[in-house]
């Protein structure tokens, strides 16, 4: 919470959905870690399946 970008995006009412990744280790490094991803989104009012 203490990057502004991140914490608006967290917070913001336009974001309905939210998506969590996390891989054990880093790809394209070596070493050990975490990677995380959190991806923002809105549902959409149509769907494909539904068209």
């Amino acid at each position: 919470m203490e990057s502004p970008g991140h914490r608006d995006n967290i917070l913001s009412p336009h974001f309905e959905d939210c998506g969590i990744a996390i891989i054990d280790g880093m790809p394209m490094r070596r070493g050990t870690g975490k990677s995380i991803v959190v991806m923002f989104g809105e549902t959409r009012a149509t769907s494909v399946a539904t068209r």
